[in-house]
């Protein structure tokens, strides 16, 4: 259910009133860069936050460099508004908490005017989520389909049609499509994680690690990519393939302690599948040790997976 919401935030064109309370208050941070389609930044455009359970929200400009930021949100859904002269308003629905602690939004809107920015395609679009909404999957799509044909240059009107095949499990197809836009915007980092589960998902476990690989530390905010492909793999029993994805959730984000558990894990069923004995058993039973005893050691007191590194330890003595 999460990995649906985050894929939606980045597709959806739901529009939602802002209205002003402090009932929206948390400890989250929403934030985000706005530019337009050639990658400028678009300063002064309004962001609009309506925290969707209450009705209630908050409003924040973007500055020279096309940023803005809310502090202090909610978790819960929340409605992304952002307008600007010139430009077609753009609307979305992001969650935050849960995977999603603090939401970077990257958003691209269209000039005003220009192919695929009209009414008529957000209508469209419209109709095509509700159809979603009733899992009427290739309905849907036909909609995103034909408005393709109609503007071509809308090229994340692909990002619609690999929704409908990601609802349906058809990974392969859902990369393929969201491969046809990422294409046209090679900076959207958070759609690129899209496109590694969905490889992952669909047994392409190489191009899943190629891309998150390739997409910089700096601009990984944080591992939960990382981590779906892994879990992908650890259930497709591949676990020489899962466990490259944990080590590098655990190069890139070292202070996380459920990477570390994981990787053991990893490495534990790996010298499982080996002949017993084995110097390969024997260096991935010594690699699932270090892995889990420090897990042990950075969990917090109470941790859902203490229990289990315990035993997994337990049974590699």
């Amino acid at each position: 259910m999460m990995r649906t919401l985050r894929f939606l935030l980045v597709c959806s064109l739901i529009a939602a009133g802002t209205a002003f309370a402090q009932d929206w208050k948390g400890k989250a941070t929403l934030s985000g860069t706005v530019t337009d389609p050639s990658g400028k930044a678009i300063d002064g455009a309004t962001v609009n936050l309506t925290f969707v359970e209450l009705k209630v929200g908050t409003s924040a400009k973007t500055n020279g460099k096309g940023e803005w930021q809310a502090k202090n949100v909610a978790n819960g859904v929340w409605a992304v508004k952002i307008t600007k002269d010139g430009f077609d308003p753009k609307e979305f629905e992001v969650e935050v908490g849960g995977q999603m602690k603090n939401p970077h939004l990257d958003t691209k809107p269209t000039p005003a005017g220009s192919p695929g920015s009209n009414a008529a395609l957000a209508e469209a679009d419209k109709q095509a989520r509700a159809l979603l909404a009733e899992k009427k999957y290739a309905e849907a799509r036909a909609i995103y389909q034909d408005l393709l044909a109609k503007n071509p240059s809308a090229a994340r009107l692909h990002v619609g049609v690999a929704q409908t095949y990601y609802a349906e499990n058809q990974f392969a197809q859902a990369a393929e499509e969201l491969k046809l836009y990422l294409d046209t915007d090679k900076q959207d980092t958070q759609l690129w994680g899209f496109y590694a589960v969905m490889n992952a998902q669909a047994g392409n476990a190489d191009e899943a690690l190629r891309v998150l690989t390739e997409i910089p530390a700096s601009v990984m905010k944080e591992s939960v990519d990382l981590q779906d492909c892994g879990f992908t793999l650890l259930r497709a029993k591949k676990p020489a393939d899962a466990v490259k994805f944990f080590e590098l959730a655990v190069t890139r984000f070292p202070n996380e302690a459920g990477n570390y558990f994981y990787r053991g894990l990893s490495e534990a069923q790996i010298a499982q599948a080996e002949k017993p004995g084995s110097a390969e058993s024997k260096a991935f039973i010594e690699k699932a040790k270090a892995d889990l005893t420090k897990y042990l050691e950075m969990a917090p007191a109470g941790a859902p997976e203490a229990a289990q590194a315990k035993k997994i330890l337990e049974s590699i003595k």
